[in-house]
């Protein structure tokens, strides 16, 4: 009987790091797969006194989703975050045509000659202390 619950022992503890094992390769393999999406610049552009840039990007997220065309707005001080939601001023659906120009140190225009109304999912009015028209 000693045996038994000797080679019960092993068993459940080969069980465990078999287990423990497994779940450490899998973490490993699908972190850098979880909420991971490529931000690629388009273009980039200061404001005429230079204290705020605008960047465009497009974000691809994986074969599920769709392309998303961003325009951010950061200040000059600041580098690049594609996931500060805070600076997010436009998102469309898709690979769009979008231009954007500053109009003075404080308004941009941004123009989307591709994209249609239901496609749009954020169209800020203003950011900080600067005005946003479309």
């Amino acid at each position: 009987m000693l045996q038994a619950v000797h080679t019960a022992g092993r068993w459940t503890e080969r069980c465990l790091r078999g287990l423990f094992v497994s779940m450490i390769l899998l973490q490993g393999c699908t972190i850098p797969f979880l909420d991971r999406c490529d931000d690629q610049i388009s273009r980039e552009a200061a404001s005429d006194d230079g204290t705020f840039i605008a960047t465009l990007y497009v974000r691809n997220c994986g074969a599920t989703t769709d392309y998303s065309s961003i325009v951010s707005l950061r200040e000059k001080t600041s580098e690049f975050d594609g996931d500060a939601d805070a600076n997010i001023i436009f998102v469309a659906k898709g690979k769009q045509e979008i231009a954007f120009n500053w109009v003075s140190p404080n308004e941009i225009r941004i123009q989307c000659s591709t994209c249609v109304s239901r496609d749009i999912f954020k169209h800020e009015r203003s950011w900080k202390t600067v005005k946003i028209s479309y």
